[in-house]
């Protein structure tokens, strides 16, 4: 083996194990946040003042609309791709079977 290839070999063990790291810590990390959610869950669920309630509910419709207008830009492409004999997963054939929830979803927000 040359030099230059054990000094790339080096370098690939070396971020393996970075990543590896990185992931045990996102594990530690998401275990302390499930213990915190065991506490939280035998906690009554805080009530949102009047000010939080509208907030949340009420999204920009604009920024609604022009999300929805995507979301059913990609399902007319998994709907054509799946048209043209490509098999399509799970999730995709989901998106495809709500493409009439989304197109009504769209009209009552053109309308108001």
């Amino acid at each position: 083996m040359s030099r230059s290839q054990k000094k790339n070999m080096k370098r690939k063990e070396k971020v393996t194990e970075e990543v590896k790291d990185s992931w045990d810590a996102e594990e530690e990390e998401e275990e302390s946040k499930s213990k915190a959610t065991e506490k939280d869950s035998k906690l009554p669920p805080p009530v949102p003042s009047a000010t939080e309630a509208t907030t949340t509910s009420t999204e920009d419709p604009a920024k609604r609309l022009r999300n929805l207008k995507k979301k059913l830009k990609q399902t007319q492409q998994l709907k054509e791709k799946e048209e043209g004999g490509a098999s399509l997963g799970d999730a995709e054939k989901e998106k495809v079977n709500k493409m009439s929830e989304l197109v009504d979803e769209i009209a009552k927000l053109e309308i108001s």
